[in-house]
């Protein structure tokens, strides 16, 4: 008896396996939300599957939403805790406690008009005064 090989994975394939994946994903979630976490589990587990039979990746919004570490859903509040810490989000799961810690993003913000002011010293335009040149408190 001779063996076969599986082949090349086409295209298409890899196209069908992402779709797949975010239906069953998207299906975890409402499983989730309507309170039957078995079949959440269920979804995601078919999700890791199909990715790893044709290499495609769980997209990251998605693979934040299960733990790594028994590979089940997480749903914030239910079966896992969220709490941030020192510039990162902490989440750990409440099933077999993996944590996930995940750095959040520095944002750099400019200054918009609705926090500039133009009109003289006062608070929120960058000199540090709180009171105008004539003693009037100028701030909202």
């Amino acid at each position: 008896m001779t063996r076969r090989g599986r082949g090349r994975r086409t295209k298409d394939m890899v196209h069908i396996a992402s779709e797949r994946i975010e239906l069953l994903m998207r299906e975890a979630d409402n499983a989730a939300l309507g309170g039957r976490m078995d079949l959440a589990d269920r979804y995601v587990d078919l999700a890791r599957r199909i990715g790893m039979r044709y290499n495609v990746s769980v997209p990251t919004a998605f693979r934040r939403r299960l733990c790594r570490g028994c590979y089940h859903y997480l749903l914030p509040g239910v079966t896992s805790r969220t709490r941030l810490n020192r510039g990162r989000s902490v989440t750990t799961c409440l099933r077999c406690g993996h944590i996930t810690r995940i750095p959040l993003i520095v944002r750099t913000s400019t200054p918009s008009k609705e926090t500039t002011r133009e009109d003289g010293p006062g608070p929120g335009n960058g000199d540090g005064g709180s009171k105008g040149g004539d003693g009037e408190w100028t701030g909202t």
